[in-house]
């Protein structure tokens, strides 16, 4: 991570770990990619009985 870091000059670092996997996760949570930038990923999240956010 810290090569990863260092080669893409980043300022931040988001990671991320479920508290679900697998079949249930993909069957709970959607996520829409919106678009791509150099240096971004837009997406929509998504799922049953819960406001979708952008990430």
């Amino acid at each position: 991570m810290m090569k990863l870091i260092h080669v893409h000059h980043m300022e931040i670092l988001f990671v991320c770990e479920p508290r679900i996997s697998g079949s249930k996760a993909v069957s709970m949570v959607n996520v829409e990619i919106i678009g791509t930038h150099d240096q971004a990923i837009f997406a929509c999240v998504s799922w049953p009985g819960q406001s979708p956010w952008l990430f």
